[in-house]
C-alpha cells in the first residue's frame, strides 16, 4: 500500500475479493466487550486475541449475514486504521480509504463517513 502515494485511496471492496457485505475495522486494545458490540455478535478467535493485547496490529474482520467471513490482522506500519475514535463499520460499498503520511506512519482515513 505505501507504494501508492500520499491521497491515494484504497478500496477494501476492489483489494479483498470473497463473500463480505461488511468490514468491522479493530483498533489496537479491542476488548471482547467492543468487538461484539462493533461486530453485532459474539466472536471468538485468536487473532481477536491478539488485538486484544497488542498495539502492534489493526484487525479487519470482513462479514456477511452475521458470520465472519475472513480476518486480517494487519501490522500498523503497514497501513494505520488507528486514529478512529472508536472500532469502524463500514459497508462493502463504502469501505474506502485514503492514503496519508504523518511523520513516518501511513494513515488510513475513511473517505465517507461509516455506515451504522
Amino acid at each position: 500500500m505505501r507504494a501508492n502515494g500520499a491521497g491515494a485511496e484504497i478500496d477494501l471492496a476492489q483489494s479483498v475479493q470473497g463473500d463480505w457485505d461488511t468490514v468491522v475495522v479493530l483498533k489496537p486494545y479491542s476488548s471482547t466487550t467492543e468487538v461484539d458490540s462493533a461486530l453485532g455478535f459474539t466472536w471468538r478467535a485468536n487473532k481477536q486475541r491478539i488485538i486484544g493485547q497488542s498495539d502492534s496490529h489493526n484487525l479487519l474482520v470482513f462479514v456477511r449475514d452475521g458470520r465472519v467471513r475472513y480476518a486480517e490482522l494487519l501490522e500498523r506500519s503497514a497501513g494505520d486504521f488507528c486514529c478512529f475514535e472508536r472500532n469502524g463499520r463500514y459497508s462493502r460499498a463504502r469501505a474506502t480509504f485514503a492514503v496519508e503520511f504523518e511523520s513516518r506512519w501511513m494513515r488510513l482515513r475513511h473517505v465517507v463517513a461509516p455506515a451504522g
